[in-house]
């Protein structure tokens, strides 16, 4: 009797659920406590925030019972506290990419392990583990598809985000193997997300996370209790990469080198709230400012062509469409000489509009020109952004959004206990974004 090969599922589920503490590279514990620190900043920073705050109250509304506590204050049933960290992790579009495929990690992985972490009393170092096993599956994934569901019009995160909140969901549940496995198969039937937000910068890209981490705790609640999945979800001829793409899944590329090679020490952190794609123009574009003094009459951005079709938007007409326009952001660099939350959130000085709309951005090798109102002209070569003093920036990023809710005190007892996750246990980390003291600045 010959025996069928083990789904792409199958092999997933038993990495996750077979991995250990000393398994993991002590630079993939870094990179997944700075994950964990850069996303509870971000869910401080975007309480209140309106587009977020409109979820979190509706899911609040509609209660439920109290299994997770949520950051900041309130508790909710597991799926319903995922569906509204990852909406909040996500919503001043400020959270880490994987460059290749564009897939968002953190605002999926990050909102499943707390919720399910919470509801089920997990240990720090059981966290970091359960997000470093969901980074990596997540990871790998994009690597399979790259960029082909932008390419279709389709958002990645929200199409393979409930796989991988699934494979955190399943080892915080303590699923076996074969539960794990329907999970990961009833996840790939729960995956949405499409890229039409970007003609009138509506806020549905928002809720993709939210949804996806949701769609992964509930397809392990439901594996728990039986309900079956299918195993071949990824590789099947109806499964997601046919459906939505049209492709076969490679799944020796998938699984070639599975807890040896880390796929998810790839994943790059913003330093700007806007589409990834524009940071490092961005910032050439700070550095090329330093050079002179006189004004710009001019800027010209190339690019690959399916940047071009997301994000060359020179009149963008509301918030959501500025953190995805290359002419807007550039303009604000340069006449700002910064770029943060406030460059998109209110309205913007006309001069800025003005010198938006002068921006040329064409298909080509990534490249940044600037012409003078004195005649000079400037350029260079747009590299990828640099990793050198990745920690430093991510701390000090958490420091200035966790201090929009919390007093400088509570947000370095807080810095330190995630920096030192395996030593406490979750629950400790989530009731310090609880405190009651507030920074001076908080909204």
């Amino acid at each position: 009797m010959v025996t069928a090969p083990p789904t792409a599922a199958a092999e997933l589920a038993r990495f996750a659920l077979g991995l250990e503490p000393h398994d993991l590279p002590n630079e993939l514990k870094e990179l997944t406590r700075l994950r964990l620190l850069d996303s509870l900043g971000l869910v401080l920073a975007a309480w209140d925030f309106p587009p977020a705050a409109v979820v979190r109250g509706v899911v609040e509304r509609k209660g439920g019972a109290p299994e997770a506590r949520l950051p900041v204050a309130g508790a909710l049933p597991a799926s319903s506290s995922a569906l509204v960290l990852g909406t909040l992790v996500h919503a001043r579009d400020f959270d880490d990419t994987l460059l290749g495929s564009l897939l968002h990690l953190s605002s999926v992985v990050v909102p499943t392990v707390l919720a399910v972490g919470s509801a089920t009393g997990a240990s720090g170092e059981q966290a970091l583990v359960a997000a470093a096993a969901a980074g990596e599956v997540g990871a790998r994934l994009g690597d399979a598809v790259g960029r082909g569901f932008h390419l279709r019009g389709f958002h990645a995160t929200g199409v393979l985000g409930p796989l991988f909140a699934s494979t955190a969901a399943s080892r915080l549940y303590a699923l076996d193997d074969a539960s794990a496995v329907s999970a990961f198969g009833l996840a790939g039937s729960m995956g949405a997300g499409l890229l039409e937000f970007l003609s009138d910068g509506s806020s549905a890209k928002r809720l993709h996370p939210g949804r996806a981490a949701e769609g992964g705790v509930l397809a392990a609640e439901l594996a728990r209790e039986g309900f079956g999945g299918p195993a071949s979800i990824l590789e099947g001829p109806r499964g997601v990469l046919e459906s939505y793409l049209g492709e076969r899944l490679d799944v020796e590329r998938l699984t070639a080198g599975l807890g040896t090679r880390w796929l998810s020490l790839a994943g790059a952190f913003k330093l700007y709230p806007c589409a990834h794609v524009l940071h490092p123009y961005i910032t050439e574009a700070l550095v090329l400012r330093q050079d002179t003094l006189s004004p710009a009459v001019r800027l010209r951005a190339t690019l690959p062509e399916l940047e071009v079709s997301l994000f060359a938007n020179a009149e963008p007409e509301n918030e959501y469409q500025r953190r995805a326009s290359l002419p807007f952001v550039l303009a604000a660099a340069w006449l700002d000489g910064v770029v943060d939350s406030r460059t998109f959130e209110g309205a913007p000085p006309p001069e800025r509009l003005a010198l938006a709309r002068l921006v040329e951005v064409e298909v080509g090798a990534p490249r940044l020109e600037v012409e003078l109102h004195d005649g000079r002209r400037l350029s260079a070569t747009v590299e990828p952004d640099p990793a050198e003093d990745r920690a430093a920036a991510v701390i000090e990023k958490f420091e200035r959004n966790a201090a929009t809710r919390l007093d400088d005190a509570t947000v370095a007892r807080l810095r330190d206990a995630i920096l030192g996750l395996e030593e406490h246990p979750l629950a400790h980390v989530i009731e310090l974004t609880r405190s009651e003291g507030r920074s001076h600045g908080a909204r």
